[in-house]
């Protein structure tokens, strides 16, 4: 169904009440951790991580500017590009605090949120709802409290999925493929690590997507056109990382699922 059988999908004031319902949720989740829970403990392994790289690239963006934070990253890039980045951006902001950097999750799950919902042209009572129904779930305090990108990766590349599986309807226009195609790459580029994963479940997806244009258009060339379009603006925005990294991420792959099996199984 188009846009324009939709005369009340997606008006401001979905984004408003959207946005306002994510970061409201997130400033009290951490509000209230800061107080009685999660906050006030030492936080996990991996986000202590995430913290020390963000921190150290932060250090690296106000001694030498924003060039010399790109050369950081190049000459050494992050093992998670979203957390590092996330929590970089968030002590910037806010100096710091381990609250800060909580929030860029609810923030990032907020833009995921209003992405899809823009995306597949939700009607704006029905994107009300959606919105409240997220930030009202267990799964967004987990997004908020839980620094390292799983959650968020999962989010992302659901989205994704969702979008090739329908493609037909959703990516209608140039514009709409090449922002999926983009928003694909930044998806990869949350949990690098996971990246065979993603690809798998977004062939099937595109494949499933593909069955069922062909039975609207007759052919798979709409498809066709759509998958590559999708293939470069993504490899444009992952490739500059996934390159000089592919080995590495290869052997921490098989680091950890070969070498290390009797780990997982115990």
């Amino acid at each position: 169904m188009s846009a324009d059988h939709k005369p009340g999908f997606f008006r401001y004031e979905t984004i408003g009440v959207t946005a306002f319902f994510s970061l409201k949720t997130a400033i009290l989740i951490a509000g209230s951790a800061a107080v009685g829970g999660r906050l006030a403990l030492p936080p996990v392994y991996d986000d202590v991580t995430y913290f020390v790289d963000g921190l150290q690239r932060l250090e690296v963006f106000h001694n030498h500017g924003m060039i010399g934070l790109v050369r950081n990253l190049v000459s050494s890039p992050p093992h998670a590009p979203y957390s590092s980045i996330a929590a970089m951006f968030g002590f910037l902001v806010a100096g710091p605090v381990r609250g800060a950097a909580y929030a860029m999750n609810g923030l990032a799950a907020l833009l995921i949120t209003l992405f899809w919902l823009r995306l597949f042209r939700v009607p704006t009572p029905l994107a009300l709802l959606a919105g409240m129904i997220i930030v009202s779930t267990g799964w967004f305090d987990m997004v908020v409290m839980t620094f390292h990108p799983d959650l968020m990766f999962g989010y992302g590349v659901a989205t994704i999925v969702a979008a090739l599986i329908f493609q037909v309807e959703v990516l209608s226009s140039p514009f709409r493929t090449i922002a999926v195609g983009i928003a694909a790459g930044l998806v990869l580029l949350t949990k690098p690590v996971g990246f065979p994963a993603a690809l798998i479940l977004f062939a099937i997806a595109w494949a499933w997507g593909a069955f069922v244009g062909r039975h609207v258009a007759g052919s798979y060339g709409d498809a066709s056109r759509r998958l590559a379009t999708i293939l470069i603006a993504a490899t444009l925005v992952a490739a500059p990382y996934f390159v000089p990294q592919l080995p590495g991420l290869i052997a921490y792959i098989h680091a950890g699922f070969v070498d290390q099996v009797a780990t997982w199984r115990s």
